[in-house]
């Protein structure tokens, strides 16, 4: 039989405090408990940026696409001109008749590595647009032909928006533009 020796490895009364080997095991608990709180506050920030620049990007694609719908409506094009009137500048385009007046025009450019949507009483600015290109058609099933701007953001994103001028836009507006030589074709 194995015996004790008194005192080795027992507590006297009136003693308190933990063994050596109650306090390896206790510190070998918290740290696997910490590197696992560690590892895990790590996934989740880093989660938190992805999302973050999720909705910033989300919030900016919507801010352009009121901008430009809101312009674009703005735009009253004459029932006898076949649609937008446009000129094509070094930097970006300029279409007329921005509140029926045919010398305003609502203009987009490109100003170093940003685009700059200018009404004639406020300038929108859109930091992470790379590229855009405008296009019409020649003729549309709605007297006028929808705009549709194709935007390219810093990153690669690409969005769509098609819109008819003089009006908020029908559902299904892509569908209203009908092969035929371009009115309007600028890339910048």
């Amino acid at each position: 039989m194995l015996s004790r020796r008194s005192g080795e490895g027992r507590k006297s009364e009136g003693e308190q405090g933990f063994t050596l080997a109650e306090t390896a095991v206790g510190l070998a608990a918290a740290a696997v408990l910490a590197s696992v709180v560690y590892a895990s506050a790590l996934s989740g920030s880093s989660s938190a940026e992805r999302l973050t620049r999720s909705v910033i990007f989300d919030m900016e694609v919507l801010r352009l696409d009121q901008v430009l719908r809101g312009g674009v409506a703005r735009l009253a094009t004459p029932f006898w001109l076949p649609a937008v009137r446009s000129e094509v500048t070094r930097d970006g385009v300029r279409l007329f008749h921005l509140d029926g007046e045919s010398d305003r025009y609502l203009e987009l450019t490109r100003s170093g590595s940003r685009l700059e949507i200018w009404d004639g009483r406020h300038r929108e600015l859109f930091p992470s647009v790379e590229q855009v290109r405008v296009r019409s058609r020649a003729r549309s099933r709605f007297g006028v032909p929808p705009l549709s701007f194709d935007v390219t953001f810093v990153g690669g994103e690409r969005i769509s928006i098609v819109v008819l001028p003089g009006a908020f836009p029908l559902p299904g507006d892509e569908a209203a533009l009908v092969d035929g030589a371009a009115d309007l074709d600028a890339l910048f």
